[in-house]
């Protein structure tokens, strides 16, 4: 399917599914490379986010275009109720919970770098997004 085309309707009640919250960027990584099962390499970021009583998660996302100074402390929104899921064969690097992103501008169109959505300053970590 091609991503730039719109993708079939849902309803709400599978929307409603989707757990969505904030979460405050405690830890960046450097950039780091992971072969997908193609071999093809791509550029990650490992991020722990604090979800208060939720506690902390690890996100494995493609967010190596963004300094580390701009997500650091950041509010996020990230979707929770993903199984966890190795992004490599050797399960180093396992992501725990999907940060959300939008497309990166300056990212090479077979990277897929992205730029995290952010939530307004107001939020709290751990608060739901609807």
């Amino acid at each position: 399917m091609n991503r730039s085309q719109p993708k079939p309707m849902i309803t709400v009640g599978k929307f409603e599914n989707v757990d969505i919250r904030v979460g405050r960027i405690l830890e960046v990584s450097d950039p780091v490379e992971i072969a997908d099962k193609n071999g093809k390499c791509r550029q990650f970021r490992v991020l722990r986010l604090d979800f208060a009583e939720l506690g902390t998660k690890k996100s494995v996302g493609q967010f190596a275009l963004v300094p580390r100074e701009e997500l650091l402390n950041r509010l996020v929104m990230a979707v929770c109720n993903f199984s966890a899921r190795p992004l490599d064969e050797a399960g180093q690097y396992i992501s725990e919970v999907l940060t959300l992103g939008t497309n990166h501008p300056q990212s090479p169109p077979d990277q897929r770098q992205a730029v995290p959505i952010y939530a307004h300053e107001l939020a709290s970590p751990n608060d739901e997004v609807y």
